[in-house]
């Protein structure tokens, strides 16, 4: 239910992990860019990497932490996916950060949605956009065969 709102959430451009998971310990040194602090969380045995603080790496284009949460072996969801390219459409500057991000979550096979692709289109670098097309499975049948390209 909780994956639901915050979907609804990003869908109306909102930060959802900026109140909804902060009882995160990873939160604020994530938040910070704080490499080091994150890893000392991540030798303790009893914190757990979330799917939600992916999603907020990606969202922040904190690129070193993105690769050190997928090195351990990060859970992910279509939140991450998604973070990373609206980070990417919020913040031009970063451009390259998010679309080195969108390429290690393509590579650790994160899943995710048309509408993240319609949101890499439409806001996006061409970069990312054309990732997310090449890493779509099916994406050239879907489009040649939806009705209304057919005559």
């Amino acid at each position: 239910m909780l994956k639901k709102y915050m979907s609804i959430l990003v869908c109306l451009g909102l930060s959802f992990v900026a109140g909804v998971q902060s009882n995160s310990p990873f939160y604020e040194p994530i938040r910070k860019g704080d490499v080091k602090r994150v890893k000392e969380l991540l030798h303790k045995h009893d914190n757990k990497i979330d799917e939600a603080d992916v999603a907020l790496a990606a969202l922040r284009g904190q690129v070193d932490i993105v690769a050190l949460l997928l090195s351990q072996g990060a859970p992910l969801d279509e939140e991450a996916m998604r973070s990373a390219v609206r980070g990417s459409c919020e913040n031009r500057k970063l451009a390259r950060a998010y679309e080195e991000i969108v390429q290690m979550l393509l590579k650790a096979r994160a899943p995710f949605d048309k509408e993240t692709l319609c949101m890499a289109v439409e806001c996006s670098t061409p970069a990312i956009a054309k990732m997310l097309v090449n890493a779509m499975p099916n994406f050239s049948r879907d489009v040649t065969t939806s009705s209304r390209y057919k005559k």
